[in-house]
């Protein structure tokens, strides 16, 4: 159950409140920390001129709503085309895609890039067929059929590695990158709490993470606090600066494997993890609700 329980959400800020709402509504206590901001890269050269041609792509491939955000500060409306198709990780990516006017979105069933990759390998198989993609993988071929990948900055290269390696050809065009918002002292300081004897905990019971990039910014920004702490005077143990370490004490729930993974990699300890079955908010908010206990 939910009910009495205090739930930081670290999502974007303006992405928290619908799961926030629905935590209250279940009697639970929702706070809003968000972890995870973004900015436009520096030197976008390679989505303008991807735009500039935009003709020669088969594919426009989308690995979350932010970038389908940012992609219409470059183009609006989206580009349209009887051979350009448009392809989602998702269900909240897709719904972003056709709430800018794309009809026909494609989704994998797995919401995750090993999902695209395998929608791509049936894709692959019927180009070939059809003779439209070179039955062997030829590196620059000019009759590959081309994929453009908008993303962040940083992002895993599973999806563009494999793509190459199915035969077509593949442009990642950042055009942004994540970012650590802008946190008052006020809210960490009702994240954080210090007890008399200079002990520190989580104020919470759980913590939601909707991506590998907020389960690392949630511990560096718990740090950030601890060791403003210690700059003004409380003394707090070695162990405490830890964020990874007050990370392990409260329960974790993770919209997926990368998330999961990132919060393996922090010593977050098995029993502590919980993953959503899809990456899905729908999905997350059932397991918190199925694994939430008083």
């Amino acid at each position: 159950m939910i009910r009495g329980r205090r739930i930081i959400l670290t999502r974007a800020a303006g992405k928290n409140e619908e799961m926030a709402a629905r935590i209250s509504e279940a009697g639970g206590s929702p706070f809003i920390f968000p972890t995870i901001a973004s900015a436009p890269v520096a030197d976008d050269h390679i989505i303008r001129e991807a735009l500039a041609q935009v003709e020669r792509y088969s594919f426009i491939v989308f690995t979350s709503a932010q970038a389908v955000e940012y992609f219409t500060h470059y183009r609006k409306p989206l580009p349209q085309g009887e051979r350009l198709r448009y392809v989602a990780v998702g269900s909240a990516t897709a719904k972003a895609l056709r709430a800018r006017g794309v009809a026909d979105v494609l989704v994998p069933d797995d919401f995750r890039a090993e999902g695209v990759v395998k929608l791509f390998t049936g894709l692959a198989l019927d180009l070939k067929k059809s003779g439209a993609m070179p039955m062997t993988r030829e590196p620059a071929a000019s009759s590959a059929p081309a994929v453009l990948v908008p993303r962040a900055l940083v992002a895993r290269e599973v999806l563009p590695q494999a793509l190459e390696q199915l035969g077509f050809e593949v442009t990642v065009a950042p055009l942004y990158e994540t970012v650590l918002p802008e946190v008052s002292a006020g809210e960490l300081s009702r994240v954080l709490q210090v007890g008399p004897e200079g002990q520190a905990r989580l104020a919470c019971d759980a913590v939601v993470f909707t991506s590998p990039s907020t389960a690392k910014n949630f511990v560096t920004l718990i740090e950030q606090a601890a060791a403003d702490r210690m700059g003004s005077g409380t003394v707090l143990s070695s162990a405490a600066i830890s964020g990874a370490t007050l990370l392990a004490e409260v329960d974790c729930y993770s919209i997926g494997t990368p998330t999961t993974t990132a919060l393996r990699h922090l010593a977050v300890p098995e029993d502590r993890i919980y993953q959503a079955p899809q990456a899905t908010t729908d999905s997350l908010f059932a397991t918190l609700s199925d694994y939430s206990t008083l």
